[in-house]
């Protein structure tokens, strides 16, 4: 499949920070589907492997003030950095002296929610706001498609949930697989948002925002028969994964969502928290460890990563556990 840059193709070569004047926020993350994946019902759980994330040649990356991320504060500048990519490098004479390996991956990924869902976290993140939080309502302007339940109901693709969406977990690259429950026939999967590199955080603004081709594939592991059903999407790393090192990992997800109902704005406590016990939780039902023994396996053995803070209103952290600690697989 094809993916537009997160920023629907807005930002080009020529691009100035005077063209920045008429960027249109509305336009962020068009999203290449969704994908019907024949005989999934709800409660299935969907696992996307990634076989191969190929970039463009040109990519941007932007910093500004009055974002909405945790560093929001702290951005005092302007700045757009444009891109070459070239032999699995970037460079920029907007920045010289620099040059970022390449890591290509899909910042977003997910699968639909069910309607009775998306009405409730609409609830919760009307209640954020009117809290003093900060989250984008459903929006008329450059709905897809345009019809009136997208229009009126559509929930933004700027922060993390429960089912995917902009999660900017850069394990998601060739070679990893990133799963999700169903939420309604068929999950209607959807991906976009690629990046050619980005550090854990992505904590002033963009990672390095490209456009590119995704090459997946997909397996259904039926409701019944699954022991653990996790709360959020969680990612398995192979020895070919292009993301970090070549050890085997699986990777549990925390956003800062208390039940359904919950979502306190930006609580890093409680997405780590989340992120945490969904890894006790994995062990306990799927490696038959008792609780105390999880805790001290992710205790002594667990990375905890802050993979985004700049998606509100909700942070998404990780905890990646080698697999190779595990003696007979």
């Amino acid at each position: 499949m094809d993916a537009r840059d997160g920023g629907d193709g807005q930002v080009l070569p020529s691009s100035t920070l005077a063209d920045f004047d008429d960027y249109d926020m509305d336009r962020l993350h068009p999203l290449t589907g969704p994908f019907h994946i024949e005989g999934v019902e709800p409660g299935d759980l969907i696992q996307v492997e990634i076989l191969a994330v190929e970039p463009s040649d040109f990519a941007w990356s932007r910093v500004t003030p009055g974002g909405a991320g945790l560093m929001r504060d702290f951005v005092r500048d302007r700045l757009l950095v444009k891109w070459r990519l070239e032999d699995g490098v970037a460079r920029s004479s907007d920045i010289p002296g620099v040059a970022i390996p390449g890591a290509p991956f899909v910042g977003t990924i997910g699968v639909a929610p069910a309607r009775d869902r998306v009405r409730r976290i609409i609830a919760r993140e009307r209640a954020l706001t009117e809290g003093g939080g900060f989250a984008l309502a459903p929006s008329r302007k450059n709905a897809v498609p345009a019809t009136r339940s997208a229009r009126e109901e559509g929930l933004r693709t700027l922060p993390p949930r429960e089912f995917g969406g902009n999660m900017d977990i850069k394990d998601v690259a060739a070679g990893s697989r990133v799963s999700f429950l169903a939420n309604v026939p068929g999950a209607l999967l959807s991906i976009g948002d690629l990046h050619f590199a980005q550090g854990d955080g992505e904590s002033f603004g963009t990672a390095i925002e490209m456009s590119g081709v995704v090459e997946f594939t997909c397996r259904v592991r039926p409701g019944g028969d699954l022991t653990w059903k996790p709360r959020g999407p969680f990612v398995e790393t192979s020895s070919r994964a292009a993301g970090r090192d070549r050890r085997r990992y699986l990777v549990t997800t925390g956003m800062s969502i208390e039940g359904a109902d919950g979502n306190p704005y930006m609580d890093l406590n409680l997405a780590t928290r989340n992120a945490l016990n969904e890894m006790v939780a994995y062990l306990t039902a799927e490696r038959g460890y008792e609780e105390a023994q999880a805790q001290c396996i992710v205790s002594v053995a667990g990375d905890l990563r802050i993979n985004e803070v700049n998606n509100p209103p909700n942070p998404l952290v990780s905890v990646a556990l080698p697999l190779d600690i595990f003696e007979g697989g």
